[in-house]
């Protein structure tokens, strides 16, 4: 047998192919992950939601009451609380635009989302602008960064009257 077939057998059988690679960064992927990003808010379970992330400290994330953060640490510590204090529901994104840059990309979008707050049951609407950075790590689109914003002539957060929970 050709030692350069053996070789490659050997690589093949003891490394085995690369598994979930994703194809060359696109802007297509990097939108269809912004959207599943946005549907997660539905599905209400924090765990959901923080695979979207980098796990690292060089995370960042500024919300849009203004408050910043920094870390994976601290994104999981917001969000545990977050779902205890918050259900979600409704939650869609409009005007999503997409920009790739070799492993990098940056959507940004009009975040809408329903949210019932548990303790009096009120429902809010939310409306803001973010934007999604994501690094390409391991074959996978991972949130690097994210701001979001209110937009000029929207209310950021209203009470819906008459609204039933979901």
């Amino acid at each position: 047998m050709n030692p350069s077939i053996l070789c490659i057998f050997a690589l093949t059988c003891f490394n085995g192919f690369p598994q979930n690679a994703e194809d060359p960064p696109t802007a297509s992927s990097a939108s269809k992950r912004a959207l599943a990003w946005v549907r997660a808010f539905n599905e209400n379970k924090a765990e959901k939601l923080l695979d979207f992330y980098d796990r690292s400290g060089d995370l960042m994330v500024v919300v849009s009451s203004g408050l910043a953060h920094q870390g994976f640490e601290d994104i999981d510590k917001i969000y545990q609380q977050q779902f205890k204090e918050v259900e979600f529901f409704d939650s869609k994104a409009k005007n999503l635009k997409t920009r790739v840059f070799e492993k990098s990309a940056i959507v940004q979008m009009e975040h809408l989302v329903k949210a019932r707050v548990k303790k009096d049951e009120s429902i809010l609407q939310i409306h803001i602008r973010t934007t999604l950075v994501f690094h390409l790590k391991n074959g996978n689109w991972k949130i690097l960064g994210e701001h979001s914003s209110p937009i000029s002539g929207i209310e950021r957060i209203r009470v819906l009257q008459g609204s039933q929970q979901p």
